[in-house]
This record gives structure tokens, sequence and C-alpha cells, in this order.
């Protein structure tokens, strides 16, 4: 029993559930990245206010460093993103920390809060026994699931009596979703 998330332009994911997809009572699989995480939250692509995606997929993290650094001049992203040809992109955050941009180290901790808040609420309902993330995010590595494993404590219940699933990277990486619509493509359900 898995969740899994893809941490990309949007957040995708796929749940496996006693050894198969879970394609939800119409067949359609699930949309996790569009889970409400805040009311009245930033306006998702879908239509609807405060999605996981608007909050966790790159695209917000990249929305989340240029706001950092129309509020922080001083911040060494600025540098960065001038050595890196001018452009934002989801390392540019998690490499300024890394490297100790106090700016860049608080868009991160956010981020990754975020992010856990949402993956609390779905270990929560499933109760998976891992939690894999995919997509050029999970390219971070320990990076991203260290810390994230140590906030994402605070949004499961329970968390304190019955632990949490370990939260690990796809070992296939952003190459996972067209593996695995090969595969689904060459072996339909």
């Amino acid at each position: 029993n898995v969740v899994m998330l893809t941490l990309g332009t949007g957040v995708g994911g796929g749940i496996r559930l006693d050894g198969r997809l879970f394609t939800g009572g119409d067949g359609m699989g699930v949309e996790l990245g569009h889970t409400p995480l805040l009311h009245g939250g930033y306006r998702c692509t879908c239509g609807i206010e405060g999605c996981l995606e608007g909050y966790a997929s790159v695209t917000a993290l990249i929305r989340q460093t240029r706001q950092a650094m129309e509020e922080h001049p001083e911040s060494a992203l600025h540098a960065y993103v001038a050595e890196h040809g001018g452009q934002v992109d989801g390392r540019t955050a998690f490499d300024c920390a890394q490297a100790g941009d106090e700016a860049a180290a608080a868009v991160v901790d956010q981020y990754l809060e975020y992010l856990a808040n949402g993956i609390g609420g779905l270990i929560t309902i499933f109760r998976p026994e891992n939690f894999l993330l995919g997509g050029g995010l999970s390219a971070q590595g320990e990076n991203l699931t260290r810390p994230l494993s140590e906030k994402v404590l605070r949004y499961v219940y329970s968390s304190d009596l019955i632990g949490v699933p370990p939260i690990v990277t796809a070992t296939l990486g952003n190459a996972a979703g067209t593996i695995g619509a090969a595969v689904l493509n060459a072996n339909p359900m």
C-alpha cells in the first residue's frame, strides 16, 4: 500500500492499495494535487482556491522564491539567479539554502511545511506502508525527505503512537510517470 506524489509543474500522484492501482469509483484515478490545503488560498489552475498544488508544486516553489527575492534584495538568491541565466527554478531556493542564505532557507522551510501538511493528511487517510515522492523536485533526495519526514509528524493523526511510513524518493525519479504509462499501456488493467 503506497501513496505517491509527483512534484513538478503541478502535483500529481497515485495510490496503490492491496496490490492494485486505485482508480476511484469512476475509474478516473485520483487528483491528489487538488486536495484542499488552505481555505481561501491561492487560486489553482483548476479554479479552486487553496489546492495542495498551489503550495507544493515546483511552480509554487518558484513563486515563493521570487516573492522572497522581492522582499530580500540582500539575498544571495539574486546572484545565484544571475549566474543561472536569470531563471528561477525548483533548485534555486534549495541550492541557496544549502549555501547558507537565510531568505532561501525560509522559502524551503515554508515550502516543506505546506508539503508536510498535505502529505500528513494523505497518510492519515490511507495509512500507506510507504510514501513516495517523484517528479523533478525529488532529485533533491535527502535534502527534501529528511526535513519533510520530521515535519510530517505534526500532521499525521496519532503519529506519536503508530508512527508514519518512510517518505522516500521514487527510484525512477522524474522518469517514473513515463515508464509507468508505458507499462500500463502494455498491460492494461
